[in-house]
């Protein structure tokens, strides 16, 4: 190939990655090798059988998983474990009634929202009690890093799961027909799957009912 081709190739070369440059002048956070393989085990781990009574608190706080561990309500920051944070540019505020609210990150990648209560200070955020940890599927051009693999499992449910998944593995029925919205109330928990047939969960909701300011 002569001086004259290759220049032109570099040229095209040029022109093909030029748009990919400058849409990710940041290099995208992602989880850690051991983060994604220690999520995914717990996501293809077998499923608890389901109760033949149904879930009662006591039996949907084992099989709901933070980052690959159970942990009950109530609970905060520190019980899930250090990885679960607030966005580190600010998206959060802290209230003076100890309320905290703002976007969850993992790992620093996006997961959803968290809110807290009773934070005994703005430096001890960490040690309120959480109230809700939504975490919701990413959407594309929203300027945010969403992890391939979500850091909850309840019982094997996740984001992008399927309505049929979660009724096989949870015994939740969904009654829409292209919408998956299902809410239940059990014991001090309440949980909401929202999503649509076609993309699977897009959201899931747990609430500590039994905690308030």
């Amino acid at each position: 190939m002569n001086i004259k081709k290759k220049l032109t190739a570099f040229a095209l070369s040029a022109l093909l990655i030029l748009p990919l440059t400058a849409c990710f002048d940041d290099p995208d956070p992602a989880l850690s090798a051991e983060s994604v393989s220690k999520l995914t085990a717990v996501l293809e781990e077998k499923p608890a059988e389901i109760p033949k009574d149904g879930w009662d608190e006591e039996s949907i706080s084992k099989v709901i998983k933070y980052g690959g561990k159970a942990v009950k309500f109530p609970c905060t920051l520190d019980d899930l474990g250090a990885l679960f944070d607030y966005a580190e540019d600010g998206r959060f505020t802290v209230a003076e009634d100890g309320e905290v609210f703002g976007d969850l990150v993992y790992e620093n990648c996006n997961i959803g929202t968290a809110k807290l209560l009773n934070a005994p200070s703005k430096n001890e955020y960490r040690k309120g009690t959480v109230k809700l940890l939504m975490f919701t599927a990413g959407k594309y051009g929203d300027g945010k890093f969403w992890p391939s693999v979500y850091p909850i499992s309840i019982n094997g449910v996740t984001i992008g799961s399927s309505a049929k998944d979660i009724e096989e593995k949870l015994g939740f029925k969904c009654k829409g027909v292209n919408q998956i919205n299902i809410v239940q109330e059990i014991g001090n928990y309440r949980i909401v799957f929202a999503g649509t047939k076609l993309e699977g969960v897009t959201s899931i909701a747990i609430t500590n009912t039994g905690v308030n300011f």
